[in-house]
Formats: structure tokens, C-alpha cells, sequence
């Protein structure tokens, strides 16, 4: 892992010769304040002003130092829900399956668990489902992560089949109106939820022989 210190050289020979050094942290990861090892790298060289190599002429001596290598701060986005049909309940199916840890270093390993709530059960477009993320991986101590808190998704309408709407038998009184009998009983009902409905009705004719069908327009 590649520091960017000043290598210290003390030529001690007085000779003009060149040395040409680089160092490394001994370990990629954090390690906390002056946690980290400096070590001076295999490519040290000494050289003469024509380039010779002359690195079998002294015994050199190389020492470690102390450095710091902080955490790397990065984001996480990308996290989706799925759209649902209304059930009457708030879970969220989550997908990390396009998680990205933007800024990440290539190679590491960095990984999330998520889980998600709708902010409540009622049907709509774009609600918003608040996350729940487990980070996880082998580097995740190298980094700060800004963790995604929300992701949006639907909840569609549920659909109700009703049956069971009447309308009473009346005295003919020169009109088509009708008296509809809105004691319902919808199939797809949620648990215990319940459906009342208000509306008119009207027969296809205000005649007592042609009238022989109902229409009922419910409201509610």
C-alpha cells in the first residue's frame, strides 16, 4: 500500500551517490492513529552520477515508522422495494441486488442486508419505505459509509368483487326511480376491514310491464 511521505535518506559516506527509496504501509486497513507500520520497499537503489549501480558498496540499513491511514468516506445507494397490491400491512420486499458503495476501492469487500417498511399500509404511488441496512464485509472497517435511509414503491388499489346490491318492489308512480338496498358483501376484503356503499338506483322503465332491471350507482 503505497504511502506519500518523504523518505528520509542519511548518506552518511559523503560520497555523491544517488539513493532512490520508496516505502509502504505494511497493512491496507485502518488501524487508528499512528496504528499503521511504514516500511521502506524492495525498489531502494544506490547509483553513481552515471547511473552504475552501486548499491554493493555500503550495508544499508533501513528502519519503520509509524503513520496513520484514515477511513474513506462513501456512500451507499441503489436499494429498491417492490410494488405491491394493498394487503394491510406496511412490509416491503427489499432488493440489494443493485447496491452500489460509490467511492469503494476495487477489489474490497463490502456487502448490505436490508429490510423495509412502507411509511404506512394505504395505497398510493411513490410512498416512501424507510430501510433498515446491515453493512457487512471484510473492509468495512476502511470506511465511513452515508447509508441510504429510504427508497420509494407503490401500493396498488386492491380489487373488490361485490355482490348481494337489491333494489325494493314499489307502487307504480310515473317515475323510474328505485330504492336500492346497499347491504353489500364485497369478496377480497383485508382481515376485518369492512365496506359500506351509498347511492341511487333506477329502473330501465317507469312502466310496471317493461320494468324488469335495476341499475344501482353506488357512491361510496
Amino acid at each position: 500500500v503505497a504511502s506519500n511521505k518523504t523518505v528520509e535518506v542519511i548518506n552518511a559516506s559523503g560520497s555523491t551517490d544517488v539513493v532512490t527509496v520508496a516505502q509502504e504501509f505494511a497493512s491496507k486497513n485502518v488501524l487508528g492513529n499512528n496504528g499503521s507500520t511504514l516500511q521502506v520497499t524492495s525498489g531502494l537503489s544506490i547509483r553513481d552520477t552515471d547511473g552504475a549501480d552501486m548499491s554493493g558498496n555500503y550495508t544499508i540499513k533501513t528502519e519503520t515508522a509509524k503513520g496513520t491511514i484514515t477511513p474513506k468516506a462513501i456512500t451507499l445507494s441503489g436499494i429498491t422495494a417492490n410494488s405491491k397490491t394493498y394487503d394491510g400491512n406496511t412490509t416491503a420486499v427489499v432488493s440489494t441486488a443493485s447496491a452500489l458503495f460509490d467511492g469503494k476501492v476495487s477489489g474490497d469487500d463490502l456487502s448490505v442486508a436490508s429490510t423495509g417498511t412502507f411509511s404506512d399500509k394505504n395505497a398510493a404511488k411513490g410512498k416512501t419505505v424507510n430501510l433498515v441496512n446491515s453493512l457487512r464485509g471484510a473492509d468495512l472497517g476502511n470506511y465511513t459509509v452515508t447509508d441510504q435511509k429510504t427508497t420509494q414503491a407503490d401500493i396498488h388499489k386492491k380489487a373488490l368483487t361485490v355482490s348481494g346490491l337489491t333494489a325494493n318492489n314499489k307502487v307504480y308512480d310515473g317515475t323510474n326511480t328505485a330504492t336500492p338496498v346497499l347491504s353489500i358483501n364485497p369478496a377480497g376484503l383485508v382481515g376485518t376491514e369492512t365496506v359500506t356503499a351509498t347511492g341511487t338506483a333506477s329502473y330501465n322503465s317507469q312502466n310496471v310491464n317493461t320494468a324488469n332491471l335495476v341499475t344501482v350507482n353506488t357512491t361510496s
